[in-house]
């Protein structure tokens, strides 16, 4: 016997499903993900401005840094965000990537304004860290002097060995004999007390330029990553305007 055809159809049918089905399977987990990733930040975020030190120089500084460094990491998570489906969507979810929409816009103005912030506190960091280096050149320098006058006023060798001792401990003291004459010591400790201000010059110039370097890089580093990223920000607010847009069934 000879079944119908139509039986022997539906025995070889197999649901169809289109690409759009697969991309969106596909597309999903990453949205969640990109929730994740979110609150990631706002962890890091809220570990980098607490305690708050306002007025600081150097705490407005780092944690500029700190924001700025933390961007990539919100971009990414703001993209997964957005790669949804935006008619399959909840409505919860559309209330959320509503206000992650305008919030990509704030974000983005306040990367771009933290740039001039970022130049002044710079600039008050350079200043402050080059008077801490000048304090204490000053404090050895007040220290050299009065050794210097403890040497001119030295006339026994037991007062020498004291000067020796505490110049042996800034690692510049000559090499002295029992035999050799006062003053011939006391013209070595004067080169010795000479040598030492020259080190002390060379290791102050050498951290004020190593400072400068450093401040200088991060700068430039944390200014273009605050501009880039300000523009990407600003670039996700234009390019989601269906998140921002009532529905009908909202």
């Amino acid at each position: 016997m000879v079944k119908p055809l139509d039986n022997q159809v539906h025995q070889f049918e197999t649901p169809i499903r289109s690409p759009n089905y697969k991309v969106a399977q596909f597309v999903k987990p990453l949205h969640w993900i990109g929730y994740g990733l979110l609150i990631l930040s706002l962890i890091s975020l809220v570990d980098a401005l607490v305690p708050t030190d306002l007025m600081n120089p150097v705490w407005e500084f780092q944690t500029m840094g700190a924001i700025i460094e933390q961007s990539p990491l919100i971009l990414v998570g703001l993209f997964m965000v957005f790669l949804v489906d935006p008619d399959r969507l909840m409505k919860w979810d559309e209330f959320i990537l509503k206000g992650l929409s305008w919030l990509a816009l704030g974000v983005g103005l306040m990367y771009l304004l933290m740039i001039p912030l970022c130049i002044v506190d710079a600039v008050r960091v350079h200043r402050q860290a080059n008077q801490q280096i000048f304090s204490q050149v000053s404090e050895k320098r007040e220290a050299v002097q009065q050794v210097k006058d403890k040497l001119n006023q030295a006339k026994t060798v037991g007062e020498l060995e004291q000067l020796l001792i505490s110049l042996d401990g800034a690692g510049v003291a000559p090499e002295i004999t029992p035999t050799q004459p006062v003053e011939q010591v006391k013209q070595k400790l004067a080169q010795a007390i000479a040598q030492g201000e020259q080190n002390l010059n060379a290791q102050a110039q050498q951290a004020q330029q190593a400072q400068s370097l450093d401040l200088l890089k991060k700068a430039v580093k944390w200014n273009l990553g605050a501009l880039v990223s300000g523009l990407l920000f600003i670039s996700i607010w234009r390019g989601t305007p269906w998140a921002r847009q009532r529905r009908q069934n909202f």
